[in-house]
């Protein structure tokens, strides 16, 4: 008896499949994915958020993203378009952090204290992701004297104080990952049906369907660096380096972009008060081609500066995540001392060791889904916001063109995409011609002993 599917509005390869009666891989799909609620509903991408307005929030997500890839087009600059997209995503996830400070309780307070920088005219109030100075950073002071002030002395080694920073907590980070990778997907696969879950335990990350593909998601998605809040302050006498625990009251509000060129760090938000804050102002950034400049040139500096990882400038490196510690002394005792600035566990999108790992297991088990499909209809990807920029070579490269082998079938690849937005392998055509992105070339696995063993060396760490 031929099964009738659960969505009639929406189309599947499995929809008209002439095989379908007797398809042992339909059987498995329709269990895992087809016939689960979240399947037939679509899945909420706010659902994991309880604040007001959400459904909104996303909303202005989507409305975000179109303009910001109408004004990159107006800049007409083919190399900003390379990047551009990884580029929204910092763009985005830096108004959703914003937004998590918001009080819904108090409107105009923010959750988490500022830290205040002086100079001889106006005090900064900055909200910090990881535990430097922006301000100092950007007006290239040592190292050590922007290291924001209260850190936790252990064994040598100083700690950031975790609840004082504004970023949010692991689990957000990778849930608020996922919902902007899940906005940029809908808006790239236009006219699939997109939605989240399914499986044993919702182990889907992203099921994208059409009339001819059903592809299977992992996400690994946490930004490259974070635009943190910042708001002018009137000069406060001995302020300089310590934190603001009270309500920080200012007209002057802006994302610091510290990376942007001498006059340009600024982008002027609205102060905390709408239920979304700040996310209809990213709307209004994203129509301004010149202000996508501005960010566009200055992730740019971060990128370049994050493939030379340990030989990067400072003017970068602590200003982003997973920037590592200094080794300096104690100025007094002069005895050695780590001063630990972000964990590289915080390493953006597929680029950390255990994410990859991770993916790599997860489409794994995707993958055995293939089997028994006549048509190859059942395609799975790893999605993530940059590229494995500095994992390639030893991690991904090797695992990017293999394939699966089932007696009497023909080989299918594990990996049907790559989409790390910074760089895509895709070896798929159907799915570079479903999200319009490039396939950028690679030398199949070539890795000679030498650096595979240096490779398997690094793994086992």
């Amino acid at each position: 008896m031929q099964m009738t599917l659960p969505l009639a509005k929406n189309t599947t390869p499995c929809e008209n499949c002439s095989k379908r009666p007797d398809c042992s891989a339909f059987l498995v799909l329709n269990d895992l994915i087809y016939q689960k609620s979240n399947f037939k509903r679509a899945t909420s991408p706010t659902s994991f958020l309880q604040n007001a307005g959400s459904e909104e929030l996303y909303a202005s997500l989507q409305r975000t993203i179109k303009y910001w890839m109408e004004s990159v087009k107006g800049l007409h600059a083919p190399q900003g378009e390379e990047y551009s997209l990884s580029a929204l995503f910092d763009f985005l996830a830096s108004g959703l952090y914003a937004y998590l400070l918001h009080s819904e309780a108090t409107p105009g307070l923010l959750t988490k204290p500022a830290y205040l920088h002086s100079d001889n005219t106006q005090t900064l109030a900055f909200f910090p992701y990881v535990w430097m100075c922006p301000g100092c950073i950007t007006e290239g002071r040592d190292p050590r004297e922007a290291y924001l002030a209260e850190s936790e002395l252990r064994s040598g080694k100083r700690y950031a104080v975790s609840n004082r920073l504004s970023r949010p907590n692991g689990r957000m980070i990778g849930d608020l990952g996922a919902l902007v990778i899940r906005a940029l997907v809908s808006e790239l696969a236009e006219g699939a049906y997109v939605t989240t879950g399914g499986g044993h335990r919702g182990e889907f990350d992203l099921v994208i369907a059409t009339a001819e593909r059903l592809i299977l998601g992992e996400i690994k998605a946490s930004p490259l660096v974070a635009f943190p809040l910042v708001a002018s302050q009137p000069f406060r006498e001995g302020a300089h380096h310590s934190w603001a625990t009270k309500t920080i009251e200012s007209d002057d509000w802006a994302f610091f972009v510290g990376a942007a060129n001498p006059g340009e760090r600024k982008l002027p938000i609205s102060p905390p008060s709408d239920k979304i804050w700040p996310l209809k102002d990213l709307e209004a950034i994203a129509q301004n081609p010149e202000r996508v400049r501005i960010v566009l040139d200055a992730w740019q500096r971060h990128l370049v500066g994050y493939r030379l990882f340990n030989d990067e400038d400072q003017a970068t490196r602590w200003l982003r995540f997973g920037c590592g510690n200094i080794e300096s002394r104690d100025p007094q005792s002069g005895q050695r001392e780590q001063l630990r600035v972000d964990n590289t566990k915080s390493l953006p999108g597929i680029d950390r060791t255990d994410d990859i790992k991770k993916g790599i297991a997860q489409v794994m088990l995707f993958g055995r889904l293939k089997r028994g499909c006549s048509q190859q209809a059942i395609k799975t990807a790893l999605f993530g916001n940059l590229y494995a920029e500095t994992h390639h070579e030893h991690y991904m490269k090797p695992l990017a063109s293999l394939q699966l082998l089932w007696p009497n079938a023909d080989p299918v690849y594990l990996f049907d995409a790559i989409l790390g937005l910074s760089r895509n392998i895709i070896n798929d055509d159907g799915i570079s011609e479903l999200f319009g992105l490039p396939n950028t070339p690679y030398e199949a696995d070539t890795v000679d002993a030498a650096a595979l063993v240096q490779g398997l060396e690094e793994i086992s760490e």
